[in-house]
């Protein structure tokens, strides 16, 4: 998994508030509401990916 630059922002502001809304996370990585969604499910699918393994 390659982490980019808009999910470095968004891992450091977690490392700073860890219950940060995605909301915050946004304006933190300087993402549009639209942006934030699509950042949300790719998450998601890393997260799903990640879960099941290799296949």
């Amino acid at each position: 998994m390659q982490i980019d630059r808009i999910d470095r922002k968004i891992l450091s502001a977690l490392v700073t508030n860890g219950r940060a809304t995605q909301q915050e996370l946004g304006e933190a990585a300087g993402l549009s509401p639209v942006q934030q969604q699509g950042g949300k499910r790719r998450w998601r699918m890393r997260a799903f990916c990640a879960a099941i393994g290799p296949t």
